[in-house]
């Protein structure tokens, strides 16, 4: 709140101005706005910060975010053939618990893994059979999803955004067999439109970071707030550790700060997530449910960063390797975990749709 918020109440004072929100001349002699990534300067929704008082446009850019987040999440359950209430629960799951509600600072963040779900949902209607024009439809929302992750100004978002879509697309298109060559073209089309609409923010922020302590990505750097794991516990039991001190509860009171170790989307999802794989059976074809596993796994790992064997490879990957603060990436396993809850509210007690 002393960094994001006042970031983006300057980029609107500097569009109401008439001037392009480039420059902060208030901080280390001047520094980049745009290319400083946390103002979220190109996102679209910082118009409002020109237009109403910052609080409002503040406001009004949460309530955005938690909508596309749910009704993207439950129109992509829907579109796996989950009932209605399934696919309520997923998506209030995803949207409204879990780091999604703690991150809420970080507003790049949440922004940007708002629109994930609806890039799963333009990735699975490209790989089903559909005509020309409902493909050159999806791939469109593909890149404009894609490019809002970026544009919302956290490179942590575009990481894990990355991560989801990279597995997912991968799992569809094997699927499809021989059949896959219209969506390979489809989905990496796509993709590297998104790239283009968000080259306005990703361009000068990495000009930027060129000129700061990060240029010199290091295993230090990288393993700076990987989450132990010992925390994972944090996942089952939320306030181990303490709370937020609200009505009675006691404050965090271990290190670190708490917004970075929450992951916890609820006992149900976790629970779904252990029903499903004892419903697991060897078979040509493995249920649709289990890629979310995969998913959840690797959320974990790269939420553990460099406290696992991983951590010496993941160091290396381009802007991933050059980021600090690992424990974010337990979003990607909170998204998972409410897809599964998803699957197995519907049918809690039998075998889930293929």
């Amino acid at each position: 709140m002393t960094q994001n918020f006042p970031l983006r109440v300057l980029a609107g004072q500097q569009i109401r101005g008439g001037q392009l929100p480039l420059y902060d001349p208030y901080i280390w002699s001047g520094a980049p706005l745009l290319g400083g990534w946390n103002a979220g300067a190109a996102y679209p929704l910082t118009l409002l910060f020109a237009i109403v008082p910052g609080t409002a446009a503040w406001t009004l850019n949460l309530i955005v975010a938690w909508v596309v987040a749910g009704a993207g999440m439950f129109m992509f359950l829907r579109a796996l053939r989950l009932g209605s209430l399934p696919a309520f629960l997923g998506a209030l799951s995803f949207a409204f618990a879990g780091a999604m509600a703690a991150q809420v600072s970080h507003f790049g963040l949440v922004a940007g893994m708002s629109w994930v779900p609806v890039q799963l949902l333009a990735v699975l209607r490209l790989c089903q059979d559909r005509g020309m024009a409902s493909r050159l439809r999806w791939t469109a929302v593909l890149a404009g999803a894609a490019g809002l992750t970026i544009l919302a100004g956290e490179p942590r978002a575009i990481d894990d955004a990355c991560v989801v879509i990279f597995i997912y697309a991968a799992w569809q298109i094997v699927r499809l067999g021989r059949r896959r060559g219209p969506a390979v073209i489809s989905v990496t089309a796509g993709a590297a439109l998104g790239v283009c609409l968000g080259a306005v923010q990703w361009l000068p922020g990495l000009a930027a970071i060129t000129t700061s302590q990060r240029a010199v990505g290091t295993a230090a750097l990288f393993n700076s707030g990987s989450l132990p794991h010992k925390w994972l516990l944090l996942m089952l039991v939320p306030d181990l550790l303490g709370g937020s001190g609200s009505f009675g509860q006691p404050a965090y009171f271990a290190h670190y700060n708490l917004a970075e170790v929450t992951g916890y989307v609820g006992i149900l999802p976790l629970v779904a997530a252990f029903a499903l794989l004892g419903r697991l059976r060897l078979r040509p074809r493995p249920p649709e449910w289990l890629v979310w596993h995969v998913m959840a796994l690797a959320g974990v790992i790269l939420a553990l960063g460099g406290n696992t064997p991983a951590g010496h490879l993941l160091v290396h990957l381009p802007l991933f390797g050059d980021q600090r603060l690992q424990s974010r990436n337990i979003l990607v396993a909170d998204l998972a975990l409410a897809v599964l809850l998803a699957y197995w509210a519907g049918q809690p007690l039998g075998e889930p749709g293929q």
